[in-house]
């Protein structure tokens, strides 16, 4: 299904976790976002026949911040900026995927998906700008054999996840990051309301990174 989206955003968070560390001038903190995103996404089927079809497809996704920023505040009146930049993101992919009925038993899913992702940030508070890149390819294949009311499947894929931007482009933090999953298991259809559905999955990651929004850092 064809798509498009828009979606301004603004945040304000203050926060107190400690109320001791600073014992002058207190522990509110203050996370500022204003960012609109632009989105959407195409697909197309081809060469359809009673066997199966194919697939290809894109998406977008532009992330325009215009403020990002942590600050020590008091009574929610801004004290000193910890850290301050705009960002601008851009993530655009292609696909091909493909549906097939091998037997009146047997069928598959077959995929590959190539993203590309690339950011560029100001640091607001000494004027220096940075930028990077990546790009990563995501195959799946998924495979279901059905008897009378029961489905056999077996399912592989590869995906990833994004750091944040602040992260991978002003210093050593990779922006996108393989993930690979596989799961197998059975589904059995007991009656129109009642299904049962069991499996063994995996799931492995290269890393697991987070942005610290209380400090600005990654850990």
């Amino acid at each position: 299904r064809d798509s498009i989206y828009a979606i301004d955003y603004k945040l304000d968070l203050f926060s107190n976790y400690t109320y001791a560390t600073d014992q002058v001038n207190g522990d509110e903190i203050r996370q500022h976002d204003d960012r609109t995103i632009i989105g959407g996404s195409l697909g197309y089927e081809f060469m359809p026949n009673n066997v199966g079809t194919w697939k290809v497809g894109t998406d977008f996704r532009n992330d325009i911040i215009d403020d990002v920023s942590i600050s020590k505040s008091q009574s929610r009146v801004t004290t000193e900026r910890i850290q301050q930049h705009s960002v601008d993101e851009l993530s655009v992919a292609a696909y091909i995927q493909n549906n097939y009925q091998w037997t009146s038993r047997l069928s598959s899913e077959v995929g590959l998906r190539y993203t590309h992702l690339q950011a560029e940030s100001k640091n607001k508070l000494n004027n220096t700008k940075a930028d990077d890149d990546d790009a990563i390819i995501s195959p799946k294949v998924n495979v279901i054999y059905a008897i009378n009311n029961t489905r056999l499947f077996l399912n592989y894929g590869e995906g990833f996840h994004s750091n944040d931007a602040r992260g991978f482009t002003e210093g050593d933090v990779p922006a996108l990051v393989k993930s690979e999953s596989a799961d197998i298991g059975m589904q059995i259809q007991f009656a129109s309301n009642l299904q049962l559905t069991t499996s063994l999955w995996w799931l492995t990651l290269d890393s697991e990174l987070i942005f610290v929004g209380d400090d600005g850092t990654t850990e």
